[in-house]
């Protein structure tokens, strides 16, 4: 049973190399976990003394069934609120990042999810064009996706809008604070990884 305050991330991965490398580069900043098969995996997640922030999975965990298994991520009550990250071929990480975003206001049941597409990302915010027109001031949901990366609902301010040829680009602001201190802290992680890849 684990009792501590620390960030608590799950490394799914046949082998313990990668919790020994992140044991040595993070040290007791985070309390890492190993689950070696998918029914370790779902105990860890069931385990109430305490609530997992990241799972990292390595590709080969779940071989062809990934697309599968991150439909079923989403929508158990298990793992939806967990930030998913998922160790694959860096060229694939670098392209077809997926950006959602929906309004926070009762104005969301008339405007839906609206896609975006991503222009510039860091741990503060972000730059996305999409099709519709929100105000400035806007308050906006966003999930961030690539094909081994998944982030949901962060919270985020429109800072800025203004037309690009037929649609908007829209500079946005994260409001981390507004997420409980394990979803933020989780949240950031991710996203510092997610930023470093698309910088180099």
């Amino acid at each position: 049973m684990l009792m501590t305050q620390d960030p608590i991330i799950i490394i799914a991965d046949e082998t313990l190399a990668v919790q020994a490398q992140l044991g040595a580069c993070l040290g007791s900043a985070v309390t890492l976990v190993s689950a070696m098969n998918q029914e370790q995996l779902i105990y860890r997640l069931s385990e109430p003394s305490h609530q997992t922030d990241i799972l990292l999975l390595d590709m080969a965990f779940v071989g062809q069934q990934l697309a599968s298994f991150c439909k079923q991520w989403l929508e158990s009550p298990l793992s939806r609120n967990v930030s998913l990250i998922i160790m694959g071929p860096d060229d694939a990480l670098i392209n077809d990042f997926k950006i959602v975003f929906k309004r926070r206001d009762w104005l969301c049941i008339f405007h839906g999810d609206q896609d975006g597409q991503l222009s510039w990302l860091s741990t503060e915010g972000l730059v996305v064009t999409a099709a519709k027109r929100l105000p400035v001031g806007c308050q906006v949901w966003i999930s961030l996706r690539s094909p081994y990366h998944i982030l949901h609902r962060i919270p985020a301010d429109i800072v800025r809008a203004e037309p690009c040829k037929n649609s908007f680009r829209y500079s946005m602001r994260f409001q981390l604070e507004e997420l409980p201190e394990e979803g933020r802290r989780g949240a950031r992680m991710v996203l510092q990884q997610l930023t470093h890849i698309l910088q180099h």
